[in-house]
C-alpha cells in the first residue's frame, strides 16, 4: 500500500468512527433528554398532588377548628354530637386574636368532637346577654339545650385553655 491510499483509508476510518461517536452522543443526550422531562413531569405531578393534600387538609381544619356562628352552625353541631364551644371574639381584642392563631395552627390538639363556633362580640348582644358575657375573649361550652356547661376566659390561651376546660 502506499502512502495516499493509507491517508484515504485513515480518512474514512476517522469520519466512519466521528460520525458514531457523533450519533452515539446525540442519542444519549436525546434518551438523556426524554428520562429528564419524564422525571420533571413527574416531579410536576407530585408537587401538584402534594398542594393539592395541603389545600385539602388545610379545609379540614378550617372545618374542625373555628368556624363562624350562624344558629344553623349551632343547631348542626348540637345535632351531631358535637361538643359546642362558642367563643366570643372581637377583632380588637389582642387575646383574641392569639387565641384564635393558636387554635388555628394547631387542629391537630383539638379533639374531633369539639366545634367552635366564633361569635362577635361588638354584634352579638342578644347572644352577650343570654350568656351574662361582659368580656371578649371569651368561651363557652352549652350543651344540647344550649346552657353552659364550662366558661373560661382564655387569655389568649387558645388550645391550652380549651383542653383545660372542655368537658
Amino acid at each position: 500500500m502506499n502512502h495516499k491510499t493509507i491517508q484515504i483509508i485513515l480518512i474514512i476510518a476517522i469520519v466512519i468512527l466521528g460520525g458514531y461517536t457523533i450519533t452515539k452522543n446525540f442519542l444519549n443526550t436525546s434518551q438523556n433528554t426524554e428520562r429528564e422531562v419524564a422525571i420533571s413531569q413527574e416531579a410536576v405531578s407530585q408537587n401538584a398532588k402534594r398542594v393539592e393534600n395541603e389545600t385539602s387538609l388545610e379545609e379540614n381544619y378550617q372545618i374542625k377548628t373555628i368556624i363562624p356562628y350562624s344558629r344553623e352552625s349551632q343547631a348542626a353541631a348540637l345535632e351531631n354530637g358535637k361538643k359546642v364551644v362558642l367563643f366570643f371574639h372581637a377583632g380588637w381584642c389582642p387575646y383574641c386574636i392569639e387565641a384564635e392563631k393558636d387554635i388555628n395552627e394547631n387542629p391537630q390538639k383539638i379533639p374531633e368532637e369539639v366545634t367552635i363556633l366564633k361569635i362577635d362580640y361588638d354584634t352579638q348582644s342578644e347572644l352577650k346577654k343570654k350568656y351574662h358575657i361582659t368580656t371578649q375573649d371569651t368561651f363557652i361550652q352549652i350543651n344540647q339545650n344550649e346552657e353552659i356547661v364550662a366558661q373560661w376566659v382564655s387569655g389568649g390561651r387558645g388550645v391550652v385553655g380549651l383542653l383545660q376546660y372542655i368537658q
